[in-house]
C-alpha cells in the first residue's frame, strides 16, 4: 500500500505544476498585456492537455507492468 501511495503522490507532484503553471503564466501575461482572460484560458487549456497526456502515459506504463498486454493470436 505504501508503494501505491508514493506513486499517487508522485503523479500528483507532476500533475499539479503542469496544470497550474501555464495558467499562472497566462494570468501574469494577461495582466501585463491587459488582455484578460485570453492568455489565462489558453494556459489552462494547454496545462490541462499536457497534464492529461503525462498522467495517461504514466498510468499506462504502470498498468502494463501490472498486467502486460499479450497479443492475441487471432488478431493479425
Amino acid at each position: 500500500m505504501a508503494g501505491t501511495a508514493r506513486y499517487t503522490l508522485r503523479l500528483l507532484a507532476v500533475f499539479l505544476p503542469l496544470l497550474i503553471g501555464p495558467a499562472v503564466v497566462g494570468l501574469f501575461l494577461d495582466r501585463q498585456l491587459e488582455r484578460f482572460p485570453w492568455l489565462t484560458l489558453t494556459g489552462v487549456l494547454l496545462g490541462s492537455i499536457c497534464a492529461t497526456v503525462v498522467v495517461t502515459r504514466a498510468l499506462s506504463r504502470r498498468y502494463d507492468r501490472i498486467a502486460p498486454h499479450e497479443p492475441s493470436e487471432d488478431i493479425q
